[in-house]
């Protein structure tokens, strides 16, 4: 019983006296007070540090707890020192101090739950139903209070049935809490023992409280202290939960902080403002050329030198982006990007530095081939606009896209507008249209119509072939028309009837068929003939111009791809009676090397040089090279045919076949 006492004795200096006497309620409230105000401050420093919900409930949450402690002792202490009237307020004190303390434990319960990231729909749940039944209490509590105190006037509200239902709610809510931690738990997910036990005990202060109100308070100098302790003692288990957890988190983010410096590829580097090394992540390695230790109390302009002449280092005063080429101690020279930015706090240079080597040398790479493109895109250009055919080419919706200079100066400029439309003057493709036809076949389509342009009618041969990407697809249309009107006679009266509003003299041309003969000489039989070029268009014209004088025409984009299919023909029994080959491949095997090999292959072969370079060495003696003939470019038909021509008539003249 001694032993008992002495506790008893000492939970009663903490717990307000036996019965919770109004003149020792400092200590009993002001200390809880200090320990809400401990964890608030905490919770809303984290909240401002991380902007993250969950530590801005749990301050809330405490400033409601700690509202509560200093609204029991103004009541109580105040009233005792006889600067409150507690006989005046006893009407409404103590449904008012049960409501509040209701909801401070209604709001600490779900701060913690929705800390620990508990169901959202259930925190909500226990927040919302256990506010509102809070609420009704009092709202019924209250008035029924002030009529029982007025007629049993001085009678204790435990004594009255509302102390009984305030005490089983707030029971149910702090149990439906701590039921939930032990459940979380035992599914395996860990729950400080602190936050269990603190629930815990403001369970048991409303618990033991109806026992003691269902003893008619006979044993309050016993119940009192003890509940009192549960509430006060609660509150240092909270802050003892609250600040390993953070111990936690700050412990995880100095991981994340340290495995991003680790893992880093950019240097991280912290230096003063006489530039003397503080920190250098790893990566300084294979930035610096020096490991971290070597850098460390070291200057850091002695390890970046400066290969333009300029040193932004020496010069930085304040926070910088920059680039910069700098010599390393390794004798390398390097490309880097700087990100420094100088702390007002400290006045330490902050500083990530990254290789951007790499990326400058692929931008050059890149402008090189991009000049390259430009280069090559301009000599197709200029081959298509010096040819005397007139070439346009049409996308799958039969717009035009491209005009070469003789086309334009036939047809007129349309470039952007339907063929159909520009040609024809109709709102629907023409029925006739050989394009049409070449979109569905995939083949060549050839004829032969006379044509109003500026000059007058014309006759023209219009040849269509389809235009595809490297998957074999159709994309588009070449039309390539040809002035045949030398040497044609045509039918007495066979342009007649051609209507006046029929010529639209610059602007476009109309096509008809004719006949052609709490009158051309023919061209000899013509042959298999091998186009080796690395153009595309300059295959695809070379190609149409020899099949329209009736050759079979293969292509090759480089001299290795021309001996394969040559090899391949020699072993069918099927041999290229020509060759012309493109005397300058870039990236390839070129007409100089490729004739060598065909040479050897075929002593008899017969190849036409092709060039646009006329100084080059071979053009002016191409006989000593191994060809016997040469086409200049841009091509035009006579030139390109009569070459061909003549090497078709030597070959067979070898081959007896003439």
């Amino acid at each position: 019983m001694v032993l008992i006492d002495a506790i008893y004795d000492i939970l009663f200096r903490f717990g307000g006296g036996r019965g919770g006497d109004p003149g020792n309620v400092a200590v009993r409230f002001l200390l809880p007070t200090f320990f809400w105000s401990i964890l608030a401050m905490v919770a809303f420093r984290e909240w401002k540090r991380e902007r993250d919900s969950k530590d801005l409930y749990v301050g809330i949450a405490s400033l409601i707890g700690m509202s509560r402690e200093l609204l029991m002792f103004t009541a109580e202490y105040g009233s005792w020192r006889g600067l409150i009237n507690f006989e005046d307020i006893y009407f409404y004190y103590p449904p008012f101090e049960h409501a509040a303390t209701m909801f401070s434990c209604i709001f600490i319960g779900a701060a913690f739950l929705r800390y620990l990231q508990v169901s959202e729909r259930f925190v909500r749940t226990f927040f919302f139903s256990a506010s509102v039944l809070t609420g009704i209490l009092y709202v019924v509590i209250a008035p029924a209070w002030y009529n029982h105190l007025s007629q049993h006037p001085g009678v204790p509200f435990g004594l009255f049935w509302g102390d009984m239902a305030f005490r089983i709610a707030a029971s149910i809510f702090m149990g439906s809490v701590v039921a939930v931690l032990l459940l979380i738990s035992q599914e395996g997910r860990f729950i400080p023992r602190a936050l269990i036990v603190g629930f815990t005990f403001l369970f048991l202060d409303e618990f033991l409280m109806i026992f003691n109100i269902a003893s008619h308070e006979r044993y309050v100098q016993y119940f009192a202290p003890l509940r009192h302790n549960l509430h006060i003692w609660a509150i240092p288990l909270f802050i003892a939960f609250y600040w390993s957890d953070l111990g936690r988190r700050v412990s995880e983010a100095e991981k994340m902080i340290s495995n991003s410096f680790r893992l880093s590829p950019s240097m991280l580097s912290v230096f003063d403002q006489n530039g003397i090394v503080k920190v250098a992540s790893p990566a300084a390695a294979a930035i610096a050329g020096a490991v971290p230790e070597q850098m460390l109390g070291q200057d850091i302009k002695s390890f970046f030198r400066s290969a333009d002449g300029t040193d932004p280092l020496h010069s930085l005063k304040g926070s910088a982006e920059f680039e910069a080429r700098f010599a390393m101690i390794d004798g390398s020279v390097r490309h880097l990007s700087w990100k420094v930015h100088r702390s007002s706090d400290d006045g330490y240079f902050y500083a990530a530095v990254s290789d951007s080597t790499r990326l400058k040398l692929a931008e050059e790479a890149l402008a090189g081939v991009q000049t390259t493109a430009w280069i090559e895109k301009a000599k197709s250009d200029s081959i298509l606009s010096a040819m005397e055919d007139g070439i346009s080419i049409h996308d799958r919706d039969f717009r035009i896209i491209y005009q070469n200079r003789k086309f334009r100066q036939l047809m007129g400029d349309h470039i952007g507008e339907f063929c159909y439309e520009a040609y024809a003057k109709q709102k629907r493709i023409c029925a006739d249209c050989p394009m049409v036809e070449c979109f569905r076949d995939s083949g060549t389509h050839i004829s032969e119509r006379p044509l109003a342009v500026n000059e007058g009618r014309k006759f023209f041969r219009i040849t269509v072939f389809p235009m595809k990407d490297e998957s074999g697809n159709i994309v588009g249309g070449i039309k390539m028309i040809r002035d045949i009107n030398a040497g044609r006679v045509l039918e007495s009266g066979s342009l007649q009837g051609i209507e006046n509003d029929d010529v639209i003299a610059g602007q476009g041309a109309s096509y008809e068929n004719s006949t052609v003969t709490a009158n051309e000489e023919p061209v000899p039989a013509a042959g298999r003939v091998l186009v080796m070029d690395d153009e595309a268009g300059v295959r695809d014209v070379a190609g149409e111009m020899l099949r329209s004088a009736g050759c079979r025409v293969e292509f090759a984009a480089d001299g290795g791809r021309a001996v394969e299919l040559y090899r391949k023909a020699m072993d069918e029994g099927d041999p290229f009676d020509a060759v012309v080959l493109d005397l300058t491949v870039p990236g390839g095997m070129g007409g100089r090397e490729t004739i060598e090999k065909l040479v050897e292959m075929d002593p008899d072969v017969k190849a036409v040089v092709s060039s646009g370079y006329s100084d080059d060495a071979v053009m002016s003696d191409h006989e000593a090279y191994g060809f016997c003939g040469i086409v200049p470019k841009p091509y035009l038909a006579e030139d390109l045919c009569n070459a061909v021509f003549s090497a078709i008539r030597l070959r067979r003249e070898i081959n007896g076949t003439v």
